[in-house]
């Protein structure tokens, strides 16, 4: 595996203990109460998020070559919905296993979490789809769910339209101050459990957090919540967004 991924086998916060305070004030921040937080929490807690962490690994890198199966397969790097997403191209046969990182139909999380509240994954899949532009649209994509799929391009084009849209209705929503939670509604408005809301929150603040970094959005901290409104400064950063 990746050395990214390795590591995020071990940055995870206990399940076998109370929220903590900095998981609690992730999701203050937001907009969440602890109720809530308590909820989410108990969902983060599923042996599903909970894989068995390793003591030693085989490192994988951008370029890495695996025999498997009587074929010769180079490892791509894909950043954003994981740390160091590991996608498999075997070019003697036109083949790309994509797993996560590029899928049929639906769009991998891209998410903020509480372990690392300023990330900015959104920038590092935009980057990536630019990277896997790289490779020969005649693939065969063999993704982590669904169907077999040609036409890796014109995927990879619908994928960064889906964020540049959400990204664009983000900032022309933020005239006034907007908590996380407002923007989730705005981004997601069928949401269904705790689970689809952890996502969605992850999502929302991984679009937020995109356009701080690039000078679009302001954060501010108001009575503990953290509120988003348009920078002024951002005129120039708001030309490079695609408006749908």
């Amino acid at each position: 595996m990746t050395a990214s991924e390795f590591q995020s086998l071990h940055v995870r916060f206990p399940a076998e203990q109370p929220p903590g305070w900095d998981l609690l004030d992730f999701y203050r921040k937001a907009g969440v109460s602890d109720e809530q937080s308590a909820e989410m929490f108990a969902v983060m807690s599923n042996a599903h998020f909970l894989p068995a962490a390793l003591n030693h690994f085989r490192r994988l890198g951008e370029g890495s070559c695996l025999h498997i199966g009587g074929r010769t397969w180079q490892v791509v790097i894909g950043r954003g919905h994981s740390p160091e997403h590991a996608c498999l191209y075997a070019a003697d046969d036109d083949l790309l296993i994509s797993g996560d990182q590029v899928l049929p139909r639906i769009t991998s999380t891209v998410g903020v979490h509480a372990t690392e509240p300023l990330a900015n994954p959104l920038r590092e899949w935009l980057d990536s789809i630019e990277h896997l532009r790289s490779l020969p649209d005649s693939v065969l994509v063999l993704p982590a769910h669904e169907r077999p799929f040609f036409n890796l391009h014109q995927r990879l084009d619908q994928l960064e339209d889906h964020h540049r849209g959400h990204l664009a209705l983000m900032l022309a929503n933020c005239d006034e101050p907007r908590t996380v939670l407002e923007l989730m509604a705005l981004l997601f408005p069928k949401l269904s459990g705790r689970f689809d809301e952890l996502m969605a929150l992850g999502e929302t603040l991984a679009h937020a957090n995109y356009l701080v970094a690039e000078g679009s959005l302001e954060r501010e901290e108001d009575r503990g919540l953290y509120r988003y409104r348009r920078a002024v400064s951002g005129a120039c950063a708001v030309t490079s967004l695609k408006v749908f």
